[in-house]
C-alpha cells in the first residue's frame, strides 16, 4: 500500500510505495523537493476500554463502566515546567552571531507589467491600426481620379520634352 502525502510547496496530493520513506523526491506539480515521510503503523490502542470499545459502543448498556476505566487512567501530572536557558554571555559586537534575517530579495531588471494590463495595451493597439487602416482607405477613395477622367488623360500624349532629346516630327 502507498504512503500518501502532500506537498510541503504547492499542496498537490502525491502517493508514493513504502520503500521510497525517508527518500526525496520531486513534486510533479510544482518541482519542489520534499523528504518522503516514514511509513507509519496504525497504532494499537492504549487501554483495553478502547479495545472493548467498536461500533455499538454506544449501545452498550456499560457505557458508564468504560468511561470510568478511561477516567481512572492516571495522566502524568503536568508539573511547573519552566524551559532551561543557557546562560547568555556578552559578545563583543565584533564576534556577534550574524542576524536570522533572510535579506530582501534582489529586484530583478526590467519592466513588469500585469497581465491584465497587457491585454488591455495589445487590445488598443489593434484597434488604432484596424483605425488607421480604415482612415487610409477613406483618404486614398477620395483622393482618387475617377475612371473616365483617367482614361481621357491617358489619351493625350506627352509633348514635353527635356535634356538634349531630338523629336523626329519636329525639325529644327
Amino acid at each position: 500500500m502507498p504512503i500518501r502525502f502532500r506537498c510541503a510547496y504547492c499542496s498537490q496530493l502525491m502517493g508514493i510505495s513504502r520503500r521510497k520513506a525517508g527518500t526525496v523526491v520531486r513534486c510533479p506539480k510544482c518541482a519542489g523537493e520534499i523528504i518522503v515521510p516514514g511509513g507509519e503503523e496504525p497504532e494499537p490502542p492504549e487501554s483495553p476500554a478502547e479495545q472493548q470499545a467498536g461500533p455499538q459502543a454506544f449501545d452498550d448498556p456499560n457505557i458508564g463502566q468504560v468511561f470510568e476505566q478511561s477516567a481512572s487512567v492516571e495522566t502524568p501530572a503536568v508539573a511547573d515546567f519552566t524551559p532551561r536557558q543557557a546562560p547568555i554571555a556578552a559578545m563583543p559586537p565584533e564576534t556577534a552571531p550574524p542576524s536570522l534575517e533572510s535579506p530582501p530579495p534582489p529586484k530583478r531588471a526590467g519592466l513588469f507589467i500585469p497581465m491584465g494590463m497587457l491585454v488591455v495595451s495589445l487590445g488598443v493597439i489593434v484597434l488604432l491600426l484596424i483605425l488607421m487602416f480604415v482612415i487610409g482607405l477613406i483618404i486614398g477613395r477620395a483622393t482618387m481620379i475617377p475612371p473616365e477622367r483617367k482614361s481621357a488623360a491617358a489619351s493625350y500624349p506627352c509633348r514635353s520634352f527635356s535634356g538634349n532629346v531630338r523629336n523626329p516630327q519636329h525639325s529644327a
